[in-house]
């Protein structure tokens, strides 16, 4: 029983970062021998069609990637593209699949299981981003970038983030099984796409401490959401009231996030004459980026969001208008 005892401890106190980490390395080993010849196909034809544009990229990377980033997966913005290109094809081939099939799939119990799993990762990402910062005497905002064995937690954390995106590409499965067309729109695509590219830039620079902020934000919102979904489907209709704060959360983390960018972006402007003090500052580039980025995520849900209060009050009517005529008929 000791041994059991003890055995378990250690399963408990392994850092889930470590975990998913092992899952996604041996999975790259697994999947490499078939990957290479795909890859090395691809860069051919990239570097013969685009030759200006494939010597620049490749700079980039041999230049931009961190120390840190690189003993992680997914550093290969090869493995990026295919996900991506995985994703797209379950969404467009998937569709056109569930077109044939005369009822959809019900996948409750799918769903409940994708919801719980990403409530539950979530809440330890956002905990263990948090408790990481502080540990590490971060401030709100403004962090030098940290590339010293010390910034490995945060970097792990970040990475956890990074691949948890992947995850969420589940939510637009179950969609697409469920023949629920409309939720599938351009706002749901777009967001679970640009998202896993956007933060690639982040991950792979090992832009940790300044992103902090971002992935605890987003984690917390995940918490809340995913936590809505799956007491919802497992019958708790006492958290229906969450529901209509989801997306204004959201929005409001946009906010704060376009706010980040441009403290990041001032900051950047101040220092524009001290380079070594520029060079430990998260890059403008990014910075501007994140702050159009929000923006166009901002614009989309505010659109979501109006678009659902007239639905919704277009239904309340609706509903008004048929009791009143079952009275009359009474």
């Amino acid at each position: 029983m000791e041994a059991v005892y003890q055995a378990a401890t250690q399963a408990v106190s392994y850092p889930v970062e470590d975990i998913f980490l092992n899952i996604a390395r041996r999975s790259g080993t697994i999947l490499a021998p078939h990957l290479a010849p795909l890859q090395s196909l691809l860069s051919h034809q990239l570097r013969t069609t685009f030759p200006s544009f494939a010597v620049a990229a490749e700079r980039w990377l041999r230049t931009t990637q961190n120390p840190l980033s690189a003993k992680l997966p997914l550093g290969n913005p090869f493995h990026v593209v295919l996900i991506l290109g995985g994703y797209f094809a379950v969404v467009f081939f998937g569709k056109a699949l569930m077109g044939g099939v005369a009822k959809p799939f019900k996948a409750k119990t799918l769903m409940m299981l994708h919801n719980l799993f990403l409530l539950t990762l979530s809440a330890y990402m956002c905990g263990s981003i948090l408790v990481e910062a502080r540990r590490a005497g971060y401030s709100l905002w403004g962090n030098s970038v940290d590339v010293s064995e010390g910034g490995i937690k945060m970097s792990k954390l970040a990475w956890l983030f990074y691949y948890s995106k992947i995850f969420e590409f589940v939510d637009t499965f179950i969609m697409v099984i469920k023949k629920n067309n409309r939720q599938i729109s351009f706002l749901h695509i777009y967001h679970h796409a640009s998202i896993f590219c956007v933060w690639y830039d982040p991950f792979f620079s090992s832009y940790t401490c300044p992103s902090y902020f971002s992935a605890a934000l987003n984690s917390f919102i995940h918490v809340v959401m995913y936590g809505y979904y799956f007491f919802s489907a497992i019958g708790i209709k006492q958290v229906s009231f969450i529901k209509r704060y989801i997306t204004a959360m959201q929005m409001t983390q946009f906010c704060a996030m376009m706010c980040q960018a441009i403290y990041n972006m001032y900051s950047a402007h101040l220092l524009r004459d001290d380079p070594a003090a520029l060079a430990r500052m998260y890059p403008p580039n990014l910075s501007t980026l994140l702050f159009f980025y929000m923006w166009t995520m901002l614009g989309l849900f505010a659109n979501f969001f109006v678009q659902d209060a007239r639905r919704a009050a277009k239904e309340r009517r609706e509903k008004a208008l048929a009791g009143k005529e079952d009275k009359k008929r009474v």
